[in-house]
């Protein structure tokens, strides 16, 4: 999917078309921001590095770590970050870490690739971020800073009434609270969507991605639910699916269903 995600954006394409443009592009920053909980800045120099190692001629980095458990993408970003510290002063060799999981993700790829390039992957990972990444992600980006302001609420809320629900910890291995990942779905009365369509069409679209569906509980036979609740595995798939607005909208097999993020009740 090289193709479709990399090259440099017309200024006149709909933010609609840029979105859809840089689908894989935008899954992956929404991991970084979403469930790794990196700071929205340092992702996005990350992806214009990623990005940038595309146009030097690494075909396929993006769909690649895409694919990868989250733990090795966490890796991925650790080692990247050692990447572009490079860049900016190649003299510190002696003081870089271990790049082993990306020199095995990427053929031909190495630190002396770097310093033999600094010049041009200093101008180009900027280039990328300017063109590319900051209006690619722009809506990912503000997502990710409200929720790290919601994030740091409910963290200094655990603090004065001692919750000890687990939160995020930001090294990739924490766990998402399910509220967190969890969206409010409501059906049209008198057109019945079914658990199954709402999963097949889902994972038709971002693949596994659905932990439970929790469907109105309805009392007479003829009932049909008008509201339900998807818990995904990753509160990435929320940033994906509202695509910077509060709600959106799908037909499913010809019939309309809303969804928005879930809001427990006394938040």
């Amino acid at each position: 999917m090289e193709g479709l995600t990399h090259s440099h954006t017309n200024g006149q394409v709909s933010q609609a078309k840029l979105h859809s443009f840089h689908t894989i592009d935008r899954m992956l920053y929404a991991i970084l921001v979403a469930d790794l909980l990196c700071d929205p800045t340092d992702a996005m120099q990350i992806m214009a590095f990623w990005l940038w190692l595309e146009q030097a001629g690494f075909r396929n980095v993006v769909k690649r770590i895409l694919h990868l458990p989250l733990m090795l993408i966490d890796e991925l970003v650790h080692e990247a970050n050692i990447c572009l510290s490079f860049i900016k002063n190649p003299q510190a060799l002696n003081e870089i870490g271990d790049i082993h999981l990306t020199l095995r993700l990427i053929k031909d790829f190495s630190l002396e690739y770097l310093h033999k390039n600094q010049t041009l992957a200093q101008s180009g990972v900027k280039i990328v971020c300017t063109n590319i990444c900051l209006q690619a992600f722009s809506d990912l980006t503000q997502n990710a800073i409200l929720q790290n302001e919601v994030r740091k609420r409910a963290q200094s809320q655990q603090q004065i009434f001692g919750n000890q629900a687990l939160l995020p910890n930001g090294s990739g291995n924490g766990v998402v609270p399910a509220d967190q990942r969890t969206m409010f779905v409501t059906f049209s009365k008198g057109y019945s969507v079914a658990e199954w369509e709402i999963r097949e069409f889902l994972e038709n679209i971002f693949g596994d991605c659905i932990e439970s569906i929790y469907m109105e509980d309805v009392t007479e036979i003829d009932d049909q639910p008008l509201f339900a609740r998807i818990v995904f595995f990753q509160a990435s798939m929320i940033y994906l699916i509202l695509n910077g607005l509060s709600k959106a909208s799908f037909i499913i097999n010809g019939k309309h269903v809303r969804m928005r993020k879930f809001v427990p009740k006394g938040e």
